[in-house]
C-alpha cells in the first residue's frame, strides 16, 4: 500500500441542529377579476365541449366503443401546490404530470406585478380524465362566477385558483405527441435520405398507476399499430419511475402518411393514451482518428488488476484480448452480443474501457487502476456492419435497467453479477434526444437506480457536430483572427446557437455526475497548413453540450480534457473537424486489423472527459480505502461509498481556474459562469492527498426532513497577527429521491450553510456567486475566501458547517425517510503556514460515524 505523508482526515460525527432558513426569489402575478376571466374562458371552454362531444359521438357510432378517457391539459400562470390534492378528491381524475412553462409573454391579463414587462414562469398540468368529472370542475367554476361565496368543499378549492389563473385548456392531442422529440427529422431521413423499410420507434404511453388500466392502453395502442399495418417489437413497464414504453415498428409508407398533411387523421396520431412518440435512441459518435499498429505495447501493461471490480463500463463490447486490456476486464454478455461483433468493429468498447483502465495513454504519469473493470455490453453492430448502434429491437431504458438490476441484484434466479461497483460510466449520450423542459425516462431510470443501489453514475455531456455551429464569415474569418479572438469568436456563436447544443440524454439526469470536454489533451500539437485551432487550449470544447440539467440544476458540473483537433474549410460554407491521423486527442486502446490487438488511436469527445472521470473515481476509491482503514474502519462505509466519491469527482474543481475562460469564450461573469464552465476542471491529486497548507476533511451521515446537522473542523492556528491568504472549499453530495410526475422532481434539498466565525470573518468572500444555481441539484461546491489578520482562539475557535435537509413537495414529502450524504471539506493557506499537522493532532483519534443500521 502506497504510503501518503499527508492523508485526508475524518471528520467526528456532527451535532444535532436546527435547520437553515432558505431564501429565494419569486414573482407576483397579476390575474384578471372574476368577470374578465369567464369571459375568456368561454370560447376555450366551448372548444373544449365540442371537442369531447365529437369523440363521444365516435364512440357511440362503434358498437364495441368505450367511453375514452383523455388527457386535459391546463396552461396556468402561476403554480398551484394545491391543485394536487384536489384531482386526487374528483374521480376520473388522474394526475400524470405537470412541468414548468418558461419565457411566458405578460398581456393585458397575467404579467408579473414586481417586473411587469419581463417574461414569467407559469405551469402546465396534465390530467387524465373523463367527461364526468370535467363537467363538476365546469359546474364548480360556473357556480363561483354566479357567487363568490360559493363553498367548493373540503379540499377543492384550488379550483377557484386554477380557472383564476387559467389561461388555457385544451386536450393532449397529435401536435404535443410530436412536436420537440426529433420524430419528425428522424422520420424524413429515414424515408427521404436512407430509405430504410420499416422503421421503429418509441411510444411512451401515458403511465397509469391501475394495472388493468395499463393493459387496456396498451393493447389500444397495439390495435392502433395494428390498424396501421405494423407491429409492437417489445413492451416495457418500469413501475418505479412511472414508465410505460413500447417499440413499435411501421412500413414506410406509413411513416410517409405520419409526415404528410393527413397525420392528424391516422389511428397512432390519435392515441390518447400515448404521450409522445420519439426516434429510437443512437449514440451521438466522437470522432474516430486512424488506427496506429504499436508493436511493443504489450510492455507498457505487464501488471495485473486484483480484487473486486469498483467501476463498470455499460458500452459497446471491448476488445478482451487487447494488450492494454487482457486480465483487466470482467465482461458480462448475457444477451451474446460477442456472438456478432466481430473484433474491428469494438471501437467504442475497446476505447472506453482503455480509459477507465489507464485514463490518456499519452498522459505523463498516469497510473492505471488496480482493480478489474465490469463490463456489460449495451451497443452491437448495425445491421450493414458498419457501426456500433444501441439494439433496435430494445428500448434502451429496458436494457440499461435489466443491465444494473442483473449487476446489483441479480437476474433469473441468478446472484448479483458485480454488487461490489460503485461507479457506472455511460459515455452513450443519444443524439436524437436532447434535453428539453422533462427529463427523458433513462435519465429517470438512472436517478431511481442511483437511489436504489447507492451506484454513482459517470455521464458524458453529449457531443455536438461541429459542421452544425453557425459561424458568420466561416473559414476566412476565423483565420483572420489570433488564437484568443477565435476562442471568442467560436464562443459567440455557441451563445447564439445554445438552443441546438443541449445535453444528450441521459446528460440531465440529478444524481449522476455529467461531464463535458474542454480542449485539452496530452499530446503535442503543431500548427497545420490549411488548419486552424478553433479556441485556445483549455477553453470549452465547440463540440460538447451545455444547458442546465433537471430542475435547472448545473450541467455539466465538470469539464475534463476532450482532446484537441483542427478544423478546416469543407468547401460548402460550413467548417468541419480535420480528421486525425495522428495526434492531436486523446490516445486510447484501439481494435487491430491483426489476431493480436496491439494498436492505438487518438480520438476526441465527452466520452473521453466522462470516461476519463470514471477511471479517477477508480483510483479516488483505492484512497478511500486506505485513509478508512489507516483510521480504524474495516472499510470504505458501503452505503456512503458512492457519494463520497460523488463529491471527490468535483471537489478538486476550483472557480477561479475557469474564471478567465468563461470570460473569455463567453464573457460570463463570476455570477453565470457555472452556466457555461460549470463548476471548472477537477484536480484530482488535490483530493487524494492533503499538503503542510492544506488539509481535506471527509464528513457523512443520514439527514432526515426539516433536520440540521452541524459539522465542526478544529483550526488551532495562530490568526491574530498574520496576513494570510486563506480558502474553504466545501463539497456537499447526495442522492435525492424523485417525484417522477412532478416538475418539483427531486423530493430532497440538501444544503450546506458557513455559520459562526467562518461566515463573517474567517472566509467572508464566495467564489461562484450564483449561489442559488449551486442548490439546485444534488452537489453543492463553494469556495469561500479570506484574508488579513483577525481575532482567533487556537483552542475553541473552528469552522463550522451546518448541513440541512428540507422536502421540496410537501404533497410527497419525506416522512421520515432518511437521506444519506456526504461531505468533504479542504481548508488551506497560501502563505507556507502548518495546516495540516495542528488539525491531524486534534483529529488523530478517530470518532466513528454512525450509520443508519448502527
Amino acid at each position: 500500500m502506497m504510503t501518503v505523508e499527508f492523508p485526508l482526515l475524518i471528520l467526528p460525527a456532527p451535532s444535532e441542529q436546527d435547520k437553515a432558513l432558505r431564501t429565494g426569489r419569486g414573482q407576483k402575478i397579476h390575474r384578471p377579476d372574476v368577470a374578465v376571466q369567464g369571459r375568456r374562458l368561454a370560447p376555450k371552454l366551448e372548444k373544449l365541449s365540442s371537442a369531447l362531444e365529437r369523440q363521444h359521438v365516435q364512440v357511440q357510432l362503434d358498437p364495441d366503443g368505450i367511453e375514452p378517457e383523455f388527457a386535459l391539459v391546463f396552461e396556468v400562470a402561476d403554480s398551484l401546490s394545491s391543485f394536487y390534492g384536489a384531482v386526487k378528491r374528483i374521480e376520473g381524475l388522474e394526475w400524470l404530470f405537470d412541468l414548468d412553462d418558461e419565457n411566458i409573454e405578460p398581456d393585458e391579463y397575467f404579467f408579473d406585478e414586481k417586473h411587469e414587462d419581463s417574461t414569467f414562469t407559469g405551469r402546465v398540468y396534465c390530467i387524465m380524465s373523463d367527461r364526468a368529472a370535467l363537467t363538476q370542475m365546469l359546474t364548480a367554476w360556473n357556480s363561483y362566477q354566479r357567487d363568490r361565496d360559493y363553498e367548493f368543499g373540503y379540499g377543492l378549492t384550488s379550483l377557484r385558483d386554477l380557472f383564476l389563473l387559467l389561461r388555457g385548456v385544451r386536450m393532449w392531442g397529435p401536435s404535443d405527441r410530436f412536436e420537440e422529440t426529433g420524430i419528425m427529422d428522424s422520420w424524413r431521413e429515414d424515408v427521404e435520405v436512407t430509405m430504410e423499410s420499416p422503421t421503429s420507434f418509441e411510444a411512451e404511453l401515458f403511465y397509469r398507476g391501475d394495472a388493468i388500466k395499463r393493459s387496456a392502453a396498451a393493447q389500444n395502442v397495439r390495435t392502433a399499430v395494428l390498424s396501421m399495418n405494423g407491429k409492437v417489437l417489445t413492451e416495457c413497464v418500469i413501475e418505479e419511475i412511472s414508465y410505460h414504453g413500447m417499440l413499435i415498428e411501421l412500413p414506410r409508407y406509413q411513416i410517409q402518411n405520419l409526415l404528410s398533411d393527413q397525420r392528424d387523421n391516422l389511428a397512432l396520431a390519435t392515441c390518447n393514451e400515448v404521450m409522445f412518440y420519439r426516434p429510437t435512441g443512437q449514440m451521438a459518435h466522437d470522432g474516430e482518428g486512424v488506427i496506429i499498429d504499436e508493436p511493443n505495447m504489450q510492455r507498457d501493461f505487464e501488471d495485473r488488476p486484483t480484487g473486486m471490480p469498483i467501476v463498470a463500463l455499460f458500452d459497446g463490447l471491448p476488445l478482451e484480448n487487447h494488450a492494454a486490456l487482457r486480465g483487466r476486464l470482467m465482461v458480462d454478455d448475457p444477451d451474446d452480443f460477442a456472438s456478432s461483433y466481430p473484433a474491428h468493429l469494438r471501437r467504442h468498447g475497446t476505447a472506453m474501457a482503455s480509459m477507465l483502465a489507464h485514463g490518456d495513454l499519452a498522459a505523463a504519469g498516469r497510473r492505471s487502476l488496480s482493480s478489474p473493470i465490469y463490463v456489460h455490453p449495451t451497443m452491437r453492430p448495425d445491421s450493414f456492419g458498419f457501426e456500433e448502434e444501441y439494439p433496435r429491437d430494445k428500448l434502451i431504458v429496458d436494457l440499461i435497467h435489466r443491465a444494473v438490476k442483473r449487476m446489483c441484484d441479480g437476474d433469473e434466479g441468478e446472484p448479483a453479477s458485480a454488487p461490489s461497483v460503485r461507479v457506472v460510466n455511460l459515455s452513450l449520450g443519444d443524439s436524437a434526444r436532447q434535453y428539453l423542459r422533462t427529463p427523458s425516462p433513462l435519465a429517470k431510470l438512472l436517478d431511481w437506480l442511483s437511489c436504489k443501489y447507492r451506484v454513482l453514475f459517470v455521464i458524458s455531456a453529449g457531443n455536438q457536430p461541429f459542421k452544425m455551429l453557425p459561424i458568420s464569415g466561416g473559414y476566412s474569418t476565423l483565420s483572420s483572427l489570433d488564437a484568443a479572438e477565435r476562442s471568442t469568436f467560436i464562443g459567440d456563436a455557441i451563445k447564439a446557437n445554445r438552443r441546438n447544443m443541449r445535453l444528450l440524454s441521459p446528460a440531465e439526469t440529478l444524481n449522476a455526475v455529467t461531464v463535458g470536454a474542454t480542449y485539452a489533451d496530452s499530446t503535442t500539437m503543431a500548427d497545420a497548413a490549411g488548419a486552424l485551432r478553433p479556441v485556445i487550449d483549455g477553453c470549452v470544447s465547440p463540440i460538447s453540450s451545455f444547458g442546465g440539467g433537471s430542475g435547472r440544476s448545473i450541467k455539466p458540473e465538470i469539464l475534463y480534457p476532450g482532446g484537441r483537433f483542427y478544423v478546416r474549410d469543407r468547401g460548402d460554407g460550413t467548417l468541419g473537424i480535420v480528421d486525425m491521423m495522428r495526434e492531436p486527442g486523446i490516445k486510447v486502446a484501439a481494435p487491430s486489423p491483426s489476431p493480436v490487438g496491439q494498436s492505438y488511436a487518438f480520438d476526441i469527445g465527452t466520452s473521453y472527459s466522462a470516461a476519463a472521470v470514471t477511471h479517477e473515481c477508480g483510483l479516488n476509491y483505492k484512497t478511500l480505502v486506505e485513509v478508512f482503514q489507516n483510521a480504524g474502519y474495516s472499510g470504505v462505509p458501503d452505503e456512503f461509498a458512492a457519494l463520497l466519491l460523488k463529491a471527490m469527482s468535483v471537489h478538486g474543481a476550483i472557480d477561479s481556474s475557469m474564471s478567465d475562460i468563461a470570460q473569455l469564450q463567453f464573457k460570463a461573469n463570476r455570477q453565470d459562469m457555472t452556466q457555461w464552465v460549470g463548476f471548472g476542471v477537477p484536480e484530482f491529486g488535490r483530493v487524494r492527498e492533503c499538503a503542510v497548507n492544506r488539509v481535506t476533511t471527509i464528513g457523512y451521515g443520514v439527514i432526515g426532513k426539516d433536520e440540521g446537522q452541524l459539522f465542526t473542523l478544529p483550526l488551532p492556528i495562530d490568526l491574530h497577527s498574520k496576513v494570510i491568504k486563506r480558502r474553504l472549499m466545501a463539497t456537499l453530495a447526495y442522492f435525492s429521491p424523485v417525484i417522477f410526475s412532478r416538475k418539483e422532481y427531486r423530493r430532497a434539498s440538501l444544503w450546506f450553510e458557513r455559520v459562526g466565525l467562518t461566515k463573517d470573518r474567517l472566509v467572508p468572500d464566495r467564489g461562484y456567486t450564483d449561489y442559488q444555481a449551486i442548490r439546485r441539484g444534488t452537489l453543492q461546491h463553494q469556495s469561500f475566501y479570506g484574508d488579513g489578520a483577525l481575532p482567533w482562539n487556537e483552542d475553541t475557535d473552528c469552522i463550522e458547517l451546518l448541513v440541512s435537509c428540507a422536502t421540496t413537495n410537501h404533497l410527497q414529502s419525506l416522512g421520515k425517510e432518511q437521506i444519506p450524504y456526504a461531505l468533504l471539506l479542504t481548508f488551506e493557506t497560501q502563505e507556507a503556514v502548518d495546516v495540516y499537522q495542528p488539525v491531524a493532532n486534534r483529529l488523530r483519534v478517530p470518532v466513528p460515524i454512525k450509520h443508519q443500521s448502527d
